[in-house]
This record gives structure tokens, sequence and C-alpha cells, in this order.
């Protein structure tokens, strides 16, 4: 064999490897057995079984005849959805076609097996023996496998819109099942647990989670920065209003910021930020706003003042000198969340030159971080809350409710034939609820399904294996060829008050978050923006705008998932080099393999010829 006869017939057997690992799910139906002139139908396609012929031989040791499988074969006529034609099928043969789902117009790979031919035969023999076939005898089987077909359209082609409207994606996956005796239905059921639709959604001000279809029409997505002058709202980017504030006004004595931001329909984004300076000694630059734009003024500094490092500051006289400082406005209160401010002043006139805030937060649910001063130098304290109070917004609070877990079926039970749906979590003295989590039984193969149950008030998970006369599709073990049972609608658990809904899930929202950043801290991630949203969300919380803490918690959360995500460059490049180096040492093996192989044949195959003609695929109209 020569060289490149060697590296072709390696690279064949690299790619049969590789594709033999996608299994494309298929169903199977087993339709008949129908006689002459019978029509059945697969969706839009028909099939009609125009003439069965059946040859018999006759057997001296049965003394009977038997069907002849080689000489007999079914004529079938087939239109419809699909174009006009006809196929001879013998026993155990085949034919392809692609038919259109009905809804979605996408083509299925479906496969037309004979699997039998029954007839009776009568014989007579003088000098030798002959068969004849009763034509009322006469009988077709087949077998139909379609293939699992996936359809998704995005308006938006993966891109973000401009414009006034979000769009969504829909992908839905194409399945099949035998409605009756001489129909296979086509349908359509939502890729992930059922769902079809799917928006494009905001992750923060920048950020969008596109939804797109990949090139198998498969649900795909990923996120998006927007432009420097837009920001995202309702799932498409949209150009934001200039607004330039200023913290301090035009206040040379004051170190101020000021920031230009984009905002539209309530979302808001810095653009950028600009803090006041020195030009020399005696003028500050003060950073300013005219309308919408940020501009620079010169101030100069009042009489005795001089200009340090971004303000003018008071003279400091012979008794005078800059000392340290510290005040704390809660007085040291675990029921109470404070803040304590330090840094340094004028002895003299008691003006502040530096100085930064510090406010008490939950180290856990039992502890708080209470800043407080220790003479002129702030401190931080982890101290416990007293007995019966938790740690909640920086603060010791009683606890709001007594929760007690609490779990429903609704399919009743460990009930494999039916789709059920367990909700399981946290509930008060009153029965509303505080915490809820779902999941439903599911398939985790044709034969194996996951069967969630409730044990007292606890979820619980069992694998059962369906009969030898049922498969498992649509969360429920079912008969063969029979749609899936619909499960029965929940009953829907009553609802907490609307406001203290909101400020529980802010409240968790907030605890997840932190959790969250910690995680990403400890690893040495940048969070300093999600940290930044974490405190603004705290801050909403405590000024009652529970809506806005929820989604600047959230946006936290996404935004340190993301950072802890990121993989260092060097760590990347070690792992490519060792896939590439694994990848060569199996190609290496193989080629070694084949070589000694065909050294030790010697060359001397004779490549057999090449009989019969696979039959071209049927194609749609």
């Amino acid at each position: 064999m020569q060289f490149g006869q060697l590296a072709l017939f390696i690279l064949s057997l690299i790619f049969l490897t590789s594709i033999s690992f996608a299994v494309i799910p298929e169903t199977t139906h087993t339709v008949g057995p129908y006689v002459e002139g019978k029509t059945f139908t697969v969706e839009g396609a028909r099939f009609t079984v125009e003439d069965i012929v059946a040859k018999g031989t006759y057997s001296p040791f049965s003394g009977s005849c038997v069907l002849s499988t080689s000489n007999s074969y079914v004529l079938v006529n087939f239109g419809g959805s699909i174009r006009d034609g006809t196929t001879n099928l013998s026993q155990g043969e085949s034919d392809e076609f692609i038919i259109p789902e009905t809804a979605t117009s996408r083509g299925v790979r479906t496969t037309l097996e004979l699997e039998d031919i029954d007839a009776t035969f009568t014989y007579t023999c003088l000098f030798t023996c002959s068969c004849a076939v009763s034509s009322s005898s006469k009988k077709a089987t087949f077998v139909v496998t379609t293939r699992e077909e996936y359809y998704c359209t995005d308006p938006d082609e993966g891109n973000p819109l401009y414009a006034s409207t979000a769009t969504s994606v829909t992908a839905k996956t194409i399945k099949s099942n035998k409605t009756n005796s001489t129909h296979i239905n086509l349908y359509t059921i939502g890729q992930v647990s059922g769902q079809s639709i799917f928006p494009d959604v905001c992750v923060n001000a920048t950020h969008l989670k596109e939804r797109k279809c990949t090139e198998g029409s498969i649900l795909d997505d990923s996120i998006i920065t927007s432009a420097t002058n837009y920001v995202c709202s309702s799932g498409r980017f949209v150009l934001g209003d200039p607004v330039c504030t200023d913290n301090d006004g035009i206040d040379a004595t004051t170190a101020g910021t000021v920031t230009v931001s984009r905002q539209k329909e309530g979302v808001s984004r810095i653009v950028a930020t600009y803090g006041d300076s020195c030009i020399d000694a005696n003028t500050a630059r003060e950073a300013a706003c005219s309308g919408t734009s940020m501009i620079n003024r010169s101030i100069a500094c009042p009489t005795g003042y001089s200009c340090t490092g971004t303000k003018c500051i008071p003279p400091i006289g012979p008794t005078s000198t800059i000392e340290e400082f510290c005040s704390d406005n809660d007085a040291d209160s675990l029921t109470v969340r404070g803040t304590t401010r330090a840094g340094t002043r004028n002895s003299t006139t008691l003006i502040e030159v530096s100085g930064n805030d510090e406010q008490d937060g939950c180290v856990d649910s039992n502890t708080v971080k209470e800043y407080s001063c220790d003479g002129s130098v702030r401190v931080a304290l982890d101290r416990d809350c007293p007995s019966g109070q938790v740690c909640s917004s920086g603060k010791c609070v009683a606890p709001s409710v007594t929760a007690t877990p609490y779990c429903s079926d609704t399919d009743g039970g460990q009930k494999p034939e039916l789709k059920g749906t367990v909700e399981w979590g946290l509930e008060d003295s009153n029965g509303n609820i505080i915490e809820r989590n779902t999941v439903n039984d599911e398939c985790l193969s044709q034969t194996v399904l996951s069967e969630y149950y409730c044990d007292n008030a606890e979820q619980r998970n069992s694998r059962v294996t369906c009969a030898s006369d049922q498969i498992c599709q649509g969360g429920g073990c079912i008969t063969k060829g029979e749609p899936p049972k619909p499960q029965p609608p929940p009953t829907p658990p009553p609802q907490p008050p609307k406001d203290d809904e909101i400020k529980i899930a802010a409240d968790n929202a907030i605890k997840d978050a932190e959790s969250t950043i910690n995680i990403a801290q400890n690893a040495n991630k940048n969070v300093s923006e999600a940290k930044t949203l974490i405190s603004s969300a705290q801050d909403s919380f405590d000024k009652g705008d529970y809506k806005n803490a929820l989604s600047l918690a959230n946006s936290a959360k996404e935004l340190a998932i993301k950072a802890n995500e990121i993989r260092k460059p060097e760590e990347k490049t070690a792992l490519d080099q060792n896939t590439v180096l694994a990848i060569g040492a199996i190609i290496l093996v193989i080629i070694v393999l084949v070589y000694s192989y065909m050294k030790k044949k010697g060359g001397n195959e004779k490549v057999a010829p090449v009989t019969g003609q696979e039959k071209p695929p049927v194609t749609v109209q």
C-alpha cells in the first residue's frame, strides 16, 4: 500500500470514529399488516400497498409451501407531501424519504422498511410440486423510522437589534408518534424543558444575552456588549440620552467628581468620570457640567487657602496641625446599620482634608461586621447577633418568619406512566411561600426514566426502567406507538403579598450575589464592578426600593460569575498544548499499527468487485 493510500485510510478511520459518538435519536413504528390497496400516512405523505408479489417454494421436508423471500416483494406507491413515485421492497429492504413537518415545513428523514410478507399457499404435485398463493391472504408489515430533527428561527440572525422592539428565538424539536393503525404524526416540542420561545434579555446596562441558532438549528446564546452611547433595555440596545452630573457643584474646597452617562427607559450607564485637581498652589481645576457636557473651570482658592491634591485646603497656623479623625453614627449598635467615616482634618478649623465611609455589613446569617471608632482610628469587628436574631442588611433583626419545608407532586407519587412536576421549598406559618423549587420527571434514555416524588416534605428521585412493551417519552413510560399522557395541571400554591415577595427575593438575591462575589474574589478575579453593583443594591434595599435592589443584585451576580469563568492565558495555552499532544499521540499509534498490519500482509490483497447499487433517496417536492 502506498503512503497516500495509507494516509487516506487513517483519515477515514478517524472520521468514522468521531461520527460514531454523534448519535441522533430515532423513533420506530411498526405498521400493518396491510392487504393490497391499503393506504397509510406519515404526516402529509401517503403510502399505498399497490401490489404484493408472494412466491412460494415447496418443501419436501415439511410437506408444504413456504415463502421464497428472494423472489417476493411489495410494490409501494407514494405521494402527497412528497414527490409521487413507486418503490419495490423485498423483505428486509428499505427506502428513505424526506417528509416535511406541517407546522415548520422542516424535512424529517424517514425510512420505510419491509419487515414481513405473509401469505397462504396451496400446492399441487404431479411430476413436480408447484405452489399457488391465495390472493386474499397476502399481507405486508412495515417498520417506519423517523430521525429527530431540530427547528430554530432567529428574526435578528444572532445580532442585537438597535430598534424599538426586542426579538425572540423559536427553537423546537421534531418528534413522531403513532396516532392510529394507519397514521404516524410528526409534532414539535420546545428544545429546553418544553420551552420553545426564548427572548433576548439584558444582563445589565451594557450587556445583552443574545439568543441565536447554531448551524444544526440548536438553540445557543452569547453575551454582546453595546456600543458606547447605547444602553441595554427590554432585550435590545437603544440610544441613551446624554446626562452630566456634578456631586459638588462649583466648590473649590471640595474634591468632587463629574459623571457623564447615557440614560434611557430608566437604565443608565457611565461613559466617563472626571475629578477635580490643582493647576498650581493657588488655583483649582474644577470639573463641572455645562448642559450635558463636562467642562473644566479654573477657580482661585479662597484667601489663605492653598490647592493640594484635588482641592483648596485652609491654612495650617502655628498651632494647627493635620490630625486623624473617626466618627460612627450608630454608637456601636448591632440593631442599626451604621456608617463610620475616617480620615484627616485641620485640627483648628476641623475642615476635612481627606476621608471615606465604611458601612456595617453581614459576615454570615448570625454575624455582623461592625465598624466603630477606637479613638481616631476606625476598626472592624465581627460580632455575633443576640440569641433569637439574625443578620440582615448589615444589622441584627428578629427573623421575619418561621420557615417550614413543604413538597407536592402533580402525578401523585411514583407513577412512571405519568409525567409529574415536583415542587418543594419553604413556607411560613400562614402558608405563604418563602422559597420555591420545581423539577420535572424526565427521560434519561428510551428505556430509563428519572422519577421525582415527595417523601414527607422532602424531594426524592429514583431511576425507573420502563417495561419491555414501553418506551420513555415526554417524561413518562408509555406503550410503544402511543402519545405521552398529559400531566394534570398543578394546583397553584398561595402567593405571598407582592411587596413581601419582592423584599424576600431581593434579600436572598443580595446574599447570593455576595457569596458569588466572595468566591470569585478568593480566586483572585477582578470583581470591582460587581462589588459596586452589590453596594448599590444594598442601598436600594435599605431605601425600600426592593425591585431595583433585586435587579442590581442579579446583575452583580452575573458579573461575578462571568469574572470567575475567565481563564488566564497561560492556563488556556497549556490546555490547548496538552490537547494537541494527546491527539498527535493517538494518530501516531494508529499509523504504526496500520503500517505493521500492512507489512505482515505483504500487499497481496485483492479488492472484490462492487455489486449492487444503492437506491437514491426520494426528495421532497
